[in-house]
This record gives C-alpha cells, structure tokens and sequence, in this order.
C-alpha cells in the first residue's frame, strides 16, 4: 500500500472511530442559565475546548467497546493535539477540531 493510501486508510478509521464516540455522548446542557443568564457566544473558543474535553474523555471512556489499547488525554497545554490513541499497535496522535454540521460533512465526502 502506497503512503497516500495508508494516510486515507488511517483517516478513514478515525472518521469512524469518532462518529462512534459521539454515539456515547448524551444529550447535555453546555451551560446553566442561572451561572451564564445571557449565555456564551457563539464563537467562544471555551466552547470548542469543552465539546473537545467531552470528546476526548469519552473516548477514553469508552477505549475499550471501541477496541482501543489507550487513549491518553493528560497531555501539556502546549502540545500540538489532543489526544493520542492507541490502536493495534499504531499510535495517532490526534487533534479534535470542531465544527458546524454542514461544513463537517463537506469536509468529510471531500477527503
């Protein structure tokens, strides 16, 4: 297999694996109106960074029903991703970006 190949391969397995944690994640309330009466804005990077934690975690979480050897989120501030996640032997050293539904899917057919 080609390096261009193994790239799409790998990358294909992530799209899935993470289309599964979000399978975990519950319906939930970002913030509590009593804490942030008039909410955060929409463009607030803290948001990004707790739906990132809310991923990340799950994933660890549920490391083992997605047939994962580990997952490591306890990494320094300053690294480069988010999370490095160990899978038949290969580590992938991954950073969660998020975005709106409609750009995501975009995005996803053109890889």
């Amino acid at each position: 297999m080609n390096d261009i190949a193994l790239i799409r391969q790998e990358l294909s397995e992530m799209d899935t694996l993470f289309r599964n944690v979000i399978e975990f994640i519950p319906s939930f309330d970002i913030t509590d109106p009593k804490v942030l009466p008039y909410g955060l804005k929409s463009h607030t990077r803290s948001v990004s960074w707790i739906v990132e934690q809310v991923i990340t975690q799950q994933t660890k979480y549920h490391r083992e029903q997605l047939n994962l050897e580990d997952v490591d989120i306890d990494l320094p501030d300053t690294c480069l991703h988010d999370c490095e996640i160990k899978k038949e032997g290969k580590i992938y050293f991954v950073n969660v970006k998020i975005t709106n539904a409609e750009t995501r899917d975009n995005k996803m057919e053109a890889i």
